[in-house]
Order: structure tokens, then C-alpha cells, then sequence
């Protein structure tokens, strides 16, 4: 029977349960499992590649998402949900850097105020750009964002 009122004697009876049940649980068993999960991605390196390409390839508008999240998070500014159709009927299609129409196989998002610069992830600073255009701006390549709509 399981200790309920005192918790440091409940994390005791659970370590113990756990010690007794577990085998696995161990520190060694742990150690042999994540080298085993190790060389298993090692060996299987190419296969996850390809699959998360075809992946990316499969669910493009989710990957970008994810993608300008994550970049969001590791700069810790602000996210907020963007509805990326909008920046397209809003820009009308239009690179905001070079103004020439942008294909839909070289749509990018460009943020006018960079991640990097403390710009926020949301609609108002986000504008459509060709991917070369976007990548060659970088963040020194402009030092303001050329705004042509």
C-alpha cells in the first residue's frame, strides 16, 4: 500500500517499486538502450533523411510553420498564429524586396524586422519575398527592409 500524505515517502515507495519492477529502469540498462538507439540512427542515417524530405515535401505550409516557430523560439521573441494566405492576397504575390511577382515554387516569407533584430513572428511583419531574394538580403545584406506595396 502506497503512502498518500507524506510525499518524500511516497517518492520513496515509488523508487523502490520502480528499483523491484523495472529491471530496465536501471542506470546501466538505461546506458545500454540509448547506445543501442545510438548506432541504430547511425546506421539508419540516410533512411530518416529521405523519409523526412519526402516528409517536408508532403506537408510543405506545416514544415514552414514549425520551421519559423522554432527560429522564433531560439531568438525568444514573440509568436503569433499567422495566416499565411492573407500575406498573399495582402502583398498581392509581390517580392517586397526586388518587387517582381513571386512564383508559388519560390514563395518565401521575409520578415521586415529580422528574428534576429528582436522582429516579432506575427502578420504585420511578415511580407512575401522570392526565396533568393530573402536569402541574399540576410539580415546585413539591407539595413531596412524596402517595403514596396
Amino acid at each position: 500500500m502506497m503512502p498518500h500524505k507524506d510525499p518524500e515517502a511516497a517518492r520513496d515507495y515509488q523508487r523502490l517499486y520502480w528499483q523491484t519492477h523495472s529491471p530496465h529502469r536501471s542506470t546501466e540498462s538505461l546506458e545500454k538502450r540509448r547506445a543501442y538507439v545510438r548506432a541504430w540512427h547511425k546506421l539508419h542515417l540516410d533512411e530518416q533523411r529521405a523519409y523526412m524530405q519526402v516528409w517536408r515535401e508532403a506537408h510543405r505550409q506545416q514544415y514552414r510553420v514549425y520551421s519559423l516557430v522554432r527560429r522564433a523560439r531560439q531568438s525568444g521573441v514573440s509568436f503569433n498564429p499567422v495566416d499565411f494566405e492573407a500575406i498573399k492576397m495582402r502583398d498581392r504575390m509581390h517580392c517586397c524586396i526586388c518587387g517582381k511577382k513571386v512564383a508559388n515554387k519560390d514563395l518565401s516569407f521575409d520578415h521586415t524586422v529580422p528574428l534576429s533584430l528582436g522582429g516579432s513572428h506575427s502578420q504585420e511583419n511578415l511580407r512575401v519575398s522570392h526565396r533568393c531574394c530573402n536569402q541574399r538580403r540576410n539580415v546585413a545584406w539591407l539595413p531596412v527592409q524596402m517595403v514596396m506595396i
